[in-house]
């Protein structure tokens, strides 16, 4: 039977201590019933100290952005990076794993991933968390940002120091401006409802010591556009538009908007190397409403001519709820789907449709993703309507020719991989071994939900070995609970300056083993102390001097004392 127990690195004050008789060495151990119940209480005491390191004192920190729709995508430059660019990713709405004891979860959905995962290490530990309910996926609205890597595949956590940061939120609007530099954004929605719209405008500016740096700053407006979600954010040489989307009125629900907003760049700090006092002032001026039917899950790019330099904002695809439908109907007439493009003058302040010529056009789509490359506007997938379906989503990709206004679909090489269908994707262009390529990152596939079939993938179309067009998978979607860490928390109040992929789960199994190594010892030092006591007390010992009995009868009243 053994009567050390090592618990903790200092004497527990509510242990009491025997000193044996023929040593000064002092153990602490628990005797007798007494013993027993306060052995079991420390037990009791230890488990439930674990439960709440599971459930509180622990959080879940993403290796990777947690799969999403709807996310803000642009390439980004930091001011020392010997790169030209780095993919950045913004918000948006999917799920994360939360540590929680309640609920139903979501096992089925995700139980035949779990058994093709490698679980090994800390792996293992978050899987038998999942498998007892302790974690499970719940959907959220995301205000984190990320930059990737495209030469090591990794993912980097941008942390902000203590300044205000965007509220989470899904179907905001972000455009790139200053080469780069900076990422402005406006809106979104704070809630699947449409009530949790917002109005506020926000720019983001890489700063030094790239990829960890990055400053949010929110930039105070007059007369801004109501509050509003998927609607168009763009930006040409001077300015910042704003078109349409969806708001909320009280009394109405939601309504889609058509009204057009600008404000200078320089207004928000962002003109250049403007004189001090010469900035004009952060006011909204509305302009000429879009003339078509409103429409919202439409894109907004700027395009510049290729010979006269004049730039315009391509407005493309997007839906509109008829008379008499129902939001969210999945009746054939409910929706009306475009695919013609309007161009905005930037200059002239006005409107005009180009129709497609030859009569090649995309499929009619909404939530699909736009960027432009080479003057060129570049499209890829989508959603052509309200059924949950497989067929309801598109993974085409399309570019439209300013100069000739011809379509032209450019088509992977055949048999190749090529991204799931998807809507809400994020679609920019960014560096793919050294060169620009239209970009593909996450969205939401069908059937399926938010929960279910969100992804965080990344694909590059880009020319192979042979200088064929072709999809490549950058990196494969993984939504699995093992796809992160498990850590010490936080203290609410404080942001994390930095982010290090050391501290897993390890850590932590140890200490709950260590607790629970402690809190078998010990019950079995009380139960052994109960015999203990009387034999001990029974024992003769020999001491030095030869008086036996004063020595037995010392031992005996020491014991009596305890």
């Amino acid at each position: 039977w053994a009567l050390v127990v090592v618990h903790t690195s200092s004497h527990p004050w509510w242990l009491p201590r025997i000193v044996h008789p023929r040593s000064a060495m002092a153990m602490p151990v628990v005797t007798g019933r007494v013993g027993l119940v306060v052995a079991c209480a420390a037990c009791l005491q230890h488990f439930a100290a674990g439960r709440e390191l599971q459930t509180s004192d622990l959080v879940l920190t993403a290796r990777t952005p947690y799969c999403r729709k709807s996310p803000e995508i642009h390439m980004l430059r930091w001011p020392d990076s010997q790169h030209e660019g780095r993919l950045v990713i913004f918000g948006g709405k999917g799920y994360e794993w939360d540590i929680t004891g309640k609920g139903k979860g979501d096992k089925k959905d995700h139980e035949a991933e779990l058994a093709e995962a490698e679980l090994l290490g800390p792996k293992s530990v978050i899987r038998k968390m999942f498998e007892r309910k302790v974690i499970k996926p719940s959907v959220t609205m995301f205000g984190d940002t990320w930059a990737f890597d495209e030469e090591t595949k990794v993912w980097v956590r941008i942390w902000y120091d203590d300044a205000p940061t965007p509220t989470p939120r899904w179907k905001p609007s972000t455009v790139a401006v200053n080469n780069g530099s900076s990422m402005i954004l406006f809106g979104g929605c704070r809630s699947t409802s449409i009530k949790g719209v917002m109005n506020d405008l926000w720019v983001f500016t890489t700063e030094m010591s790239y990829p960890r740096r990055g400053r949010w700053r929110k930039v105070h407006t007059e007369n801004p556009p109501s509050p509003r979600r998927g609607h168009i954010t763009a930006a040409n040489r001077t300015h910042l538009i704003i078109v349409g989307g969806k708001g909320h009125e009280p009394g109405k629900g939601g309504v889609v908007r058509t009204d057009v907003w600008t404000i200078p760049l320089a207004a928000i700090g962002l003109g250049g190397d403007a004189a001090p006092g010469s900035a004009p002032k952060a006011v909204w001026t509305r302009g000429a409403d879009f003339p078509g039917p409103p429409r919202w899950g439409a894109t907004g790019t700027t395009l510049t001519h290729d010979v006269t330099g004049k730039q315009f904002l391509a407005m493309f695809g997007g839906r509109h709820l008829n008379k008499d439908a129902g939001f969210h109907s999945i009746a054939k007439r409910a929706y009306t789907y475009f695919h013609g493009v309007w161009l905005y003058d930037f200059e002239a302040g006005s409107w005009s449709l180009v129709e497609p010529r030859d009569g090649v056009a995309p499929q009619k789509r909404d939530h699909h993703g736009a960027t432009s490359m080479d003057g060129h506007l570049l499209v890829f997938g989508g959603r052509v309507k309200e059924e949950r379906s497989a067929d309801a989503t598109l993974n085409d990709l399309w570019s439209f020719s300013l100069m000739s206004g011809k379509w032209t679909e450019l088509k992977p090489a055949p048999g190749g991989p090529k991204p799931s269908r998807r809507f809400m994707p994020g679609f920019t262009v960014s560096l793919f071994r050294g060169q620009m390529v239209p970009i593909v990152f996450g969205g939401e596939s069908l059937p399926g939900s938010t929960k279910t079939t969100s992804r965080n993938d990344v694909w590059a179309f880009a020319p192979d070995e042979s200088g064929t067009p072709t999809w490549h998978e950058v990196m494969k979607s993984d939504c699995l609970p093992t796809a992160v860490i498990l850590e010490k928390g936080i203290p609410k109040g404080l942001r994390p300056t930095d982010f290090s992929g050391d501290r897993t789960v390890r850590t932590s199994a140890i200490e709950l083993a260590a607790f629970g190594f402690a809190c078998a010892s010990l019950a079995a030092v009380s139960l052994a102390t109960i015999g203990a006591k009387r034999m001990w007390a029974r024992r003769q010992v020999l001491p030095e001097s030869g008086d036996h009995l004063h020595a037995d009868a010392e031992a005996s009243a020491d014991y009596r004392m305890m």
